[in-house]
């Protein structure tokens, strides 16, 4: 039985980060699988407005949707606001610093498709 393209959502905390997380949106559009949608939550004030800027002056050179939010409280409050954002069939989250190997969104999904276990762990 073929399997459709699944939607995966990246859910994404930063905080005053704007080259990272640039660098991050740049090695998602790498992907052998590459996400239905990227949410970046800003933890960052509402005056800074660094990050915001970057990814709003490139948001449109990339292959995905990109939905920009603020939350603040930590990371853990912005990966639930993020999460409860999401569209996708599956959500990653991944932090605004990781850099992650060309296949990683495809081999999720390919384990999570096999059967093999509920809970997944990808060594970066």
């Amino acid at each position: 039985m073929e399997h459709s393209q699944p939607r995966v959502s990246v859910v994404t905390p930063t905080f005053l980060r704007p080259a990272e997380t640039l660098d991050l949106l740049g090695n998602l559009a790498k992907q052998t699988l590459l996400p239905f949608e990227v949410i970046l939550v800003d933890g960052a004030p509402p005056e800074e407005i660094s990050t915001e800027h970057a990814v709003r002056r490139v948001s449109n050179d990339f292959p995905f949707l990109i939905h920009y939010r603020r939350k603040g409280g930590g990371t853990a409050i912005q990966r639930n606001f993020g999460i409860d954002l999401a569209s996708g069939d599956f959500i990653a989250l991944i932090d605004d610093d990781v850099r992650l190997q060309e296949n990683f969104l495809q081999t999720i999904i390919d384990v999570f498709r096999s059967g093999i276990g509920e809970n997944v762990d990808y060594r970066l």
